[in-house]
C-alpha cells in the first residue's frame, strides 16, 4: 500500500518542535515514518496524564489538518 500525506506547514512546524523535545529529529519524511512506526508498534514511551494516554501518534492526530490519502496500487 502507498499513501500520500499532506501536512500544513504551520502544523508541521509545531509538530516538529514538539517531537524535537522528545528527541525525534531528522528529515520530515523520516521523522513521520518514525512517529508512525513507534505509534503503531507500541514500542515508544507512553506517558500518562490523568486517564489520557499520550503517544507520538496521538500527538500527530491532535494537531489536526493532516490529510492521508491512499494511492491506487496501479500508480507508480
Amino acid at each position: 500500500m502507498k499513501f500520500t500525506v499532506t501536512i500544513d506547514q504551520r502544523t508541521w512546524d509545531k509538530c516538529a518542535r514538539l517531537l524535537v523535545k522528545q528527541g525525534i529529529t531528522g528529515a520530515p519524511a523520516e521523522v513521520l515514518e518514525t512517529v508512525l512506526a513507534t505509534g503503531l508498534s507500541g514500542e515508544g514511551p507512553v506517558r500518562h496524564v490523568g486517564d489520557v494516554t499520550i503517544s507520538s501518534t496521538s500527538l500527530m492526530l491532535s494537531l489536526g489538518r493532516i490529510k492521508v490519502e491512499q494511492v491506487p496500487d496501479d500508480q507508480p
